[in-house]
């Protein structure tokens, strides 16, 4: 069993050290923090600011996978939602 932020922060378990890997899905990263699908949408995955979509398509798609097909670079994303308000763009 995979232990999301909000499970860890109810466990008492630190958070600093969670990071967000290119192998996670997006519905994954998006339940360690839902205010990072500001720099999804930032990045070009506007389809994700529609719940609709981020309900079929997130839990489908790793960080890798929806880099590749956006042709986002996949290091530069990475380090954008691991340090939210640092944004490179």
């Amino acid at each position: 069993m995979r232990l999301f932020k909000a499970d860890k922060a109810e466990r008492g378990i630190d958070m600093s050290d969670v990071k967000i890997t290119k192998d996670m899905t997006v519905e994954e990263a998006l339940k360690q923090d839902e205010k990072l699908i500001d720099i999804f949408v930032e990045f070009g995955f506007k389809e994700l600011a529609n719940p609709v979509m981020r309900k079929i398509m997130a839990g489908r798609i790793t960080i890798e996978g929806a880099c590749s097909k956006k042709g986002v670079d996949l290091n530069t994303f990475l380090q954008a939602l691991n340090n939210p308000g640092k944004s490179p763009l």
